[in-house]
């Protein structure tokens, strides 16, 4: 009779899913839940996990923040996070008013506040439609959240 650990003939797009759904409510459970074996460990390698990463531990802006921290942020900026391209565009436009990059990537995703914002700033710069590839703000529907 073979025995086998059921851990290891889990399909690893099985643990992805259950890190995205770890990390989308806490980002300390997907550093412990890394810890538990080496299958959880590969997984959490996977840009979707980061994607949805919960980044309300993190703060918006600080003074020091620790290197792991800003490895983290960076992946997640790396993965398409949207939540991390807001944060990003946000310290663009307040340190050099540009909304283009970061928070443009953010209203590209759906991210709402983003969306918001991205719109706000281009109606106070006179901009009102698609131009220069810019997406039209014009017929977007605000949902509350």
């Amino acid at each position: 009779m073979v025995r086998h650990n059921l851990i290891t003939i889990v399909p690893k797009n099985i643990f992805i899913r259950i890190l995205a759904l770890i990390v989308g409510a806490s980002t300390r459970d997907l550093v412990n839940t890394k810890l538990t074996c080496k299958p959880l460990l590969e997984a959490s390698a996977d840009d979707s996990v980061y994607r949805i990463s919960n980044l309300t531990p993190f703060p918006v802006f600080s003074w020091s923040i620790s290197p792991s921290a800003t490895s983290f942020l960076d992946r997640c900026i790396a993965s398409r996070n949207p939540e991390a391209f807001f944060r990003t565009g946000i310290k663009e436009y307040l340190s050099s008013n540009a909304i283009d990059s970061g928070m443009r990537e953010a209203a590209d995703s759906g991210h709402p506040e983003s969306i918001y914002f991205y719109a706000i700033a281009r109606l106070s710069r006179g901009e009102h439609g698609a131009r220069d590839g810019s997406p039209d703000l014009s017929g977007r529907q605000f949902r509350r959240g």
